[in-house]
C-alpha cells in the first residue's frame, strides 16, 4: 500500500473488495430526516456466480446531506467517515517494507 493511498483504496484493501463486488453510496431511508437524506457507504458482495448477495454491508455511519450537495464531495465525505470508523474499531494500516537484500 502506498504511503499516500486514498481512503477508497484503503477501504477496498481492508474489506477485501473484489472486482465483482459493488462498493458505493446508498441512501438509508430509515435514517432520513426531513429534507436531509441519509447516505452510507455500502458493500454488496458477489457470490460465486457473480450475482449480488442478499443485502448490503454498511461500512460507514450515516452522513446527512441536503439536496443539491456535490456528489463527489458527498462520496469523499462518506469514504472519510468509513475510514474513521475503521480506525475507531482498532484497525491499523501497516506499511509493508521490501525485504532486505543484503
Amino acid at each position: 500500500m502506498p504511503k499516500r493511498a486514498s481512503a477508497a483504496r484503503i477501504l477496498r484493501a481492508a474489506y477485501g473488495v473484489r472486482s465483482a463486488d459493488w462498493l458505493g453510496l446508498l441512501a438509508d431511508d430509515s435514517q432520513a430526516q426531513g429534507t436531509r437524506q441519509a447516505w452510507r457507504l455500502a458493500l454488496w458482495r458477489a457470490d460465486a456466480a457473480g450475482e449480488a448477495g442478499a443485502g448490503p454491508q454498511w461500512l460507514s455511519p450515516v452522513l446527512a446531506a441536503r439536496p443539491g450537495q456535490s456528489p463527489a464531495a458527498l462520496r469523499e465525505a462518506v469514504m472519510n467517515e468509513a475510514l474513521s470508523a475503521l480506525w475507531q474499531q482498532g484497525w491499523r494500516l501497516q506499511e509493508a517494507f521490501a525485504p532486505d537484500l543484503h
